[in-house]
C-alpha cells in the first residue's frame, strides 16, 4: 500500500499486529511503548517476542503520521521536543521496520521519550478488551469455569422449618433472589452449555429464573436426586428455632451441621413421609438408594458419583456448566472441590440466590478463591442469615 507522498506503507511489526480492515475502530490500544533508554537496540532486539495484537482499525486510520499514531498508543510528545518522533523511531521501538527499503528520518532526542514510559510485558487487545499479562511461570492456568448457585429462599426457609426432601416452593423473597442471580450472570456475560439441578422445584425455578434472566433457555437441564438437599429425617416440617428451644442450639448444630451424625430418621408415621418417599419421582430408585434421614457425608456420597460420573467430564470437555443445587449438596461439591476438612464444611453457609464462580484447572482444581457475584455487603448479610437459622429466637 502507497501513501500519497510515495512512502511504502509499513509493515510493522509483523509477527506481533493483527490489523483487521472490516471493522470499526476501537480505542483500547494501550501501553505499548518502552522505558528511557530502549528505544535503540534492546527493543529491536526484544520486539519479535513482544505480544500484543490490535484489530478492528483500518491501516489507513492507524498510520497517518507518528502524532496520530502516538495518541492511538495512549502516550504524549512533550511541547519541548525539537520534533516529533520519527516513523523509523516508533519502528524500532515496536521491534519492526517499515518494510523494504525503510524510511530514514532523524531519531529523536531523550526530551522526546516521556519519562512515563515504561516496557509492558507481553499483552493481548483482542476485540477491545486489555487482558493482564500472562502469570508467572509455574502458575496455575484457570481453563475452566463452574458457576453454582443455591435456590433461592423456600416457603419453607422463610418459616424456618427443616425442609430436606419436601418440594417446597419459592418464596416472594427467593423468586427475587433467583431474579436478581439472574441479572448478576447476565452482567458477567456468562454463556452455558448445560446445567444441572435436583428434581425438587425450588431449585427448578431457581434455574429457570436465570437461564431466562439470561435468555438461554435453550440450554439442556439434567434434573437428578442426587443432588437433592440433605434428608432430615424426622426433623422435617419441624422449625429450627423450636427444635433448638426443645433439644439446645449444639444439638441443632450437629443435626444440621456434622459431617457424619444424621438426624432422627423419618418413619412411616411421619406426617410427610408419603409425600416424599411415596412419590413417583423417586420410583426408579434401587432398594437401598431412598434415604430415611442422612447426614452430609450421606449427601456427598450419593451426589459426588453423578459429579464424577457426569457433571466433571462436561467440565473438562470445555462445557460451560450450571448447577442449580441445594445447601448441603453444594457443600459437599465445594468439599470435594477445595478439599476442606470436615470441621471446615461445617461452618461454611452457602447464601440463597446468589450465584458463585469457581475458574478451575484440568484437574477441576479451583485456581482462586470462589467468586461470589454480588456485592459483598449483600452476600455477607445473606450468608450470616443462613448461619443464624438453628438459633433459637429471642
Amino acid at each position: 500500500m502507497q501513501r500519497g507522498n510515495g512512502i511504502p506503507f509499513p509493515r510493522l511489526c509483523e509477527k506481533s499486529f493483527l490489523l483487521s480492515t472490516s471493522n470499526p475502530p476501537t480505542t483500547a490500544i494501550q501501553h505499548l511503548v518502552p522505558s528511557p533508554g530502549e528505544a535503540g537496540g534492546r527493543a529491536g532486539r526484544q520486539g519479535a517476542n513482544f505480544g500484543p495484537v490490535i484489530g478492528h482499525r483500518p491501516p489507513r486510520l492507524l498510520f497517518r503520521g507518528p502524532a496520530l499514531f502516538s495518541r492511538l498508543l495512549g502516550c504524549h510528545w512533550p511541547p519541548a521536543a525539537a520534533h516529533p518522533p520519527g516513523r523509523m523511531a516508533i519502528s524500532r521501538w515496536l521491534g519492526g521496520g517499515w518494510g523494504r527499503g525503510g524510511y530514514k528520518v532523524g531519531s529523536p532526542g531523550p526530551a522526546a521519550v516521556p519519562a512515563s514510559f515504561n516496557w509492558p510485558s507481553p499483552t493481548r487487545v483482542p476485540n477491545g478488551q486489555v487482558y493482564p499479562p500472562p502469570p508467572k511461570p509455574g502458575a496455575a492456568m484457570p481453563t475452566h469455569r463452574l458457576v453454582i448457585v443455591r435456590h433461592g429462599e423456600s416457603t419453607w426457609n422463610q418459616e424456618n422449618r427443616f425442609c430436606g426432601w419436601f418440594d417446597a416452593e419459592l418464596s416472594e423473597k427467593g423468586a427475587e433472589e433467583a431474579r436478581r442471580g439472574a441479572q448478576a450472570v447476565k452482567a458477567a456475560g456468562y454463556q452455558f452449555d448445560v446445567c444441572y439441578t435436583s428434581v425438587l422445584k425450588r431449585a427448578i425455578r431457581t434455574l429457570w429464573t436465570i437461564l431466562d434472566g439470561v435468555d438461554q433457555m435453550w440450554v439442556p437441564v439434567v434434573r437428578t436426586w442426587r443432588l437433592n438437599e440433605r434428608h432430615y429425617g424426622g426433623l422435617t416440617g419441624l422449625n429450627k428455632a423450636e427444635t433448638a428451644a426443645k433439644h439446645g442450639e449444639e444439638q441443632v448444630k450437629i443435626w444440621r451441621r456434622s459431617f457424619d451424625i444424621p438426624p432422627p430418621p423419618m418413619d412411616d408415621q411421619h406426617p410427610f413421609h408419603a409425600v416424599i418417599s411415596k412419590e413417583r419421582r423417586y420410583a426408579g430408585l434401587k432398594p437401598g438408594e431412598l434415604p430415611t434421614c442422612e447426614s452430609l457425608k450421606d449427601t456427598i456420597a450419593r451426589a459426588l458419583p453423578f459429579w464424577n460420573d457426569e457433571i466433571a467430564p462436561q467440565i473438562k470437555a470445555g462445557k460451560n456448566v450450571l448447577i442449580a443445587a441445594h445447601g448441603n449438596s453444594l457443600r459437599g461439591i465445594v468439599k470435594h472441590l477445595e478439599g476442606l476438612s470436615d470441621a471446615a464444611i461445617m461452618e461454611l453457609n452457602l447464601p440463597t440466590g446468589i450465584p458463585i464462580v469457581y475458574e478451575l484447572d484440568d484437574a477441576l482444581k479451583p485456581t482462586k478463591p470462589m467468586q461470589f457475584l454480588g456485592d459483598e455487603e449483600t452476600v455477607r448479610k445473606a450468608m450470616e442469615a443462613v448461619a443464624a437459622q438453628g438459633k433459637v429466637k429471642k
